[in-house]
């Protein structure tokens, strides 16, 4: 029994300090190094060939992360539209009511607005819906940089979501903007 426990405890260690190690960023500055985001550092960006086999947008965005088993992706649009801070709920509000319309069985787990590390405002969804049998995560957040918007996105499969969720909470926090 004493060694059963001893087993028990040493793989929660391992699984521990996998898990902190996993747990590395990179920093990444975009916009001509006006923003800087901190993301897990085995994401990468994603090919040419992989986002035009995924994705229907004519346009590739300013940044599209993955990670290695492509099970998320973390999309950066720069949509070049105008938005002041006091503007912030109103888009939010916009922004939900648009899915809403897109998804009807949409579920919202958690909207606002709220300042990441370095003091940027930030507005941000965390939505749920289903896609054929999937449960989907949907993590939607927003920032401005010179009053343009820039949007993140992040979907994947709810049931990753005790993996990834704080992860991109991380990235949420890390949002900076550089002079």
């Amino acid at each position: 029994m004493e060694r059963r426990t001893y087993s028990i405890c040493l793989f929660f260690l391992l699984f521990c300090i996998t898990g902190i190690a996993q747990t590395s960023v990179k920093e990444i500055t975009l916009l001509q190094g006006k923003l800087s985001i901190n993301v897990p550092a085995d994401f990468k960006e994603m090919s040419d060939r992989d986002f035009s086999l995924r994705y229907r947008m004519s346009k590739k965005p300013i940044l599209i992360l993955t990670d290695e088993r492509q099970q998320l992706n973390l999309i950066v649009e720069n949509t070049k539209a105008l938005c002041t801070r006091e503007q912030f709920n109103s888009y939010l509000d916009f922004q939900l009511d648009s899915y809403k319309k897109e998804v009807p069985d949409l579920i919202v787990l958690e909207k606002g607005i709220i300042t990441s590390a370095s003091g940027v405002p930030v507005g941000f969804m965390k939505l749920n819906f289903k896609s054929g049998e999937h449960l989907i995560f949907n993590y939607f957040f927003f920032t401005t940089v010179n009053d343009e918007l820039i949007i993140f996105t992040v979907n994947f499969l709810d049931v990753l979501r005790i993996r990834y969720e704080k992860a991109i909470d991380e990235v949420l926090s890390s949002i900076k903007i550089n002079p």
